[in-house]
């Protein structure tokens, strides 16, 4: 393992932490433009299908409303002879209900006539017998041909309003109304369409500048660790900055052996000293004690940077110029340390 003076054991460790905040910011961006591409996709996906089912529907519009029109036709012609057939009952109904009034009057006419004109009884018993007989009828038949007679006359005025109704409907109308609501439909998804492609596009121009230096950052940590400084389960981020923040404020004055940055940082693991869970960054931001308030203020600015740039376009090329200075002058500082 190289062994390092305070001096190039802060260079170092400043320059790894560097990495490490960086290999962070970008890995998340990253999960961040992902899923934001995934999304974009999705709903464009859903916008190219509205489109296709609305020229469908607008495809077909023509012949379903031909079928409409043919079928309302069809309908009129139906109620137009139910009309027809209910007008032609309704007088039947009419003509038997005056020709028992007319029975009625006639039975009582015979049977005042024959009161008069007959002697005996004998003689009237025969318009006796037709007066009981017709008003018998009648006492049976009146009602029926009544309620019938109504049952008639409502059916007649609803297929009448049914007719008025299918008369008066304009399937053309109809049709432009249906048309209207599928071209707002296929409008809507069309401008969707455009402006998702217009996100898309910046989205993936995004991507390829994260992705770039994503790998960059990355290719440059595993060179970092590569020299053998550090042990490999020093190399995370809490490790590395706690070990960075002995040795600038002067608690340790070298890395290694007895007093150094790494019995340090282990006798305070042991003693609970600094937080024992290996932590996402954000979390550390949030989480971690006062006891490790430096890390928690630099975790909490690598969060605020990773905020700005999210789907920012711009903060993200500014990142990326800002990542390239960054690694040139880590690598200087590498070139030297392994020179040392």
């Amino acid at each position: 393992m190289k062994q390092l003076s305070r001096e190039a054991a802060i260079e170092y460790l400043s320059s790894v932490v560097d990495l490490e905040s960086r290999f962070y910011v970008w890995k998340q961006t990253m999960a961040q433009e992902n899923e934001k591409m995934r999304n974009i996709v999705a709903t464009k996906n859903q916008a190219l299908a509205t489109c296709r089912d609305s020229e469908k529907k607008i495809k077909e519009l023509d012949e379903e409303y031909a079928k409409k029109e043919k079928n309302r036709k069809e309908y009129i012609e139906k109620v137009t002879n139910e009309v027809y057939r209910l007008e032609s009952n309704l007088k039947k109904k009419k003509l038997i209900f005056r020709g028992l009034i007319f029975l009625n009057v006639f039975a009582w006419i015979s049977f005042i006539f024959a009161s008069f004109i007959s002697e005996t009884r004998e003689e009237a018993g025969p318009f006796v017998l037709f007066l009981c007989f017709v008003v018998v009828i009648s006492f049976f038949a009146f009602p029926a041909i009544y309620i019938f007679k109504k049952i008639t006359e409502n059916d007649l005025s609803s297929a009448r309003s049914a007719l008025t109704r299918a008369s008066n409907t304009n399937i053309d109308s109809l049709k432009q109304i249906t048309q209207n609501e599928l071209f707002d439909k296929y409008s809507e998804a069309k401008e969707t369409i455009e402006r998702l492609t217009a996100e898309e596009t910046e989205c993936r121009k995004r991507q390829e500048v994260i992705f770039e230096n994503f790998n960059m950052v990355k290719s440059q940590k595993l060179m970092a660790y590569d020299m053998g400084i550090l042990d490999e389960r020093y190399h995370k981020f809490q490790a590395l900055y706690s070990m960075y923040d002995y040795l600038k404020t002067g608690i340790c004055l070298t890395l290694y052996g007895h007093g150094g940055a790494i019995e340090k940082y282990e006798d305070d693991l042991k003693f609970g000293l600094v937080y024992s869970l290996l932590m996402d960054i954000r979390n550390i931001a949030e989480d971690i004690a006062d006891t490790q308030k430096e890390l928690r203020d630099y975790a909490r600015e690598i969060t605020r940077t990773l905020n700005q740039i999210e789907s920012n376009t711009q903060a993200i090329m500014d990142y990326s110029q800002d990542t390239n200075a960054s690694l040139r002058q880590i690598n200087e500082r590498l070139y030297r340390i392994e020179n040392y």
